[in-house]
């Protein structure tokens, strides 16, 4: 595969992650359904704390993702956010898992 091939299939991961996460309570996804990435960013829309979400995530679930402060974009962010970034060989099967974990993480903390 060439850097087309890639691109185009990093793309079609985020549209999936996008509309696997669309739905997770307590999030919302920053990006349109069709914006040419793979990272999703995702919003707290009540409270959820998303630096205790990740490490929830990584030690419960062995899942990474990116705690993103206000710092890194201050005249674009209101809140600090999560961003996920699936790999090229990701599954519809690994979003519903990663959905549910996300869902699980935000109660848990």
């Amino acid at each position: 595969a060439g850097p087309r091939q890639i691109g185009e299939r990093l793309a079609e991961v985020g549209r999936m992650t996008r509309q696997a996460l669309a739905d997770v309570k307590g999030w919302r996804v920053v990006e349109a359904v069709d914006e040419p990435t793979a990272i999703t960013t995702l919003e707290p829309v009540d409270g959820a704390d998303p630096q205790r979400v990740r490490a929830h995530l990584i030690a419960e679930r062995g899942i990474v993702t990116t705690y993103a402060e206000t710092l890194r974009a201050p005249f674009e962010m209101a809140s600090p956010v999560l961003r996920a970034s699936p790999h090229v060989d990701v599954t519809d099967g690994d979003l519903e898992q990663f959905a549910e974990a996300l869902a699980a993480a935000t109660d848990a903390v």
